[in-house]
């Protein structure tokens, strides 16, 4: 099974009530995900389960009200079905309405390698300047990181 380590990284603003009032904190999410796509994942095919787990995530938001879900691959990948030996991008997934969510079915890994940890620094930094009342960041991989930085190939 992939591991999935979840990490608040705001806590939201709180709900005050009182005897007379209460007052409704109207909460966005800004999710961040760091997808273990590296060679160990397709091996295993925990691959699938971690693109399910990202595609339920994406169907419970509440885009209208601003949330957002942002993955971040560990290696280059596609989102319109392509399959090529070289290219596609490092670049965050957003997913900002329903519609955005075959971005996740449709993605394709390029070049799986090692289990590299910039992706993770990357997305903290991205949720830092999130003016989201809620930000969360979640790992979804299958072992430890092996290296800090992506090789270029």
């Amino acid at each position: 099974l992939a591991l999935m380590f979840a990490v608040s990284v705001m806590t939201s603003l709180p709900t005050t009530a009182s005897a007379a009032t209460a007052t409704k904190v109207n909460r966005s999410y800004d999710i961040a995900v760091v997808f273990d796509n590296s060679g160990s994942m397709y091996n295993n095919q925990a691959w699938c389960r971690a693109k399910y787990a990202m595609e339920i995530f994406a169907a419970m938001l509440n885009y209208d009200n601003g949330d957002r879900l942002r993955i971040f691959p560990m290696w280059e990948v596609t989102t319109d079905k392509t399959k090529p030996t070289r290219g596609g991008s490092y670049a965050p997934i957003e997913i900002r309405s329903k519609s955005d969510i075959d971005k996740i079915s449709n993605m394709y890994t390029v070049n799986p390698n090692g289990t590299p940890f910039a992706p993770v620094n990357e997305a903290r930094d991205a949720l830092m300047a999130s003016t989201a009342t809620e930000r969360w960041l979640i790992v979804l991989t299958d072992g430890e990181f092996n290296e800090n930085r992506r090789k270029e190939k």
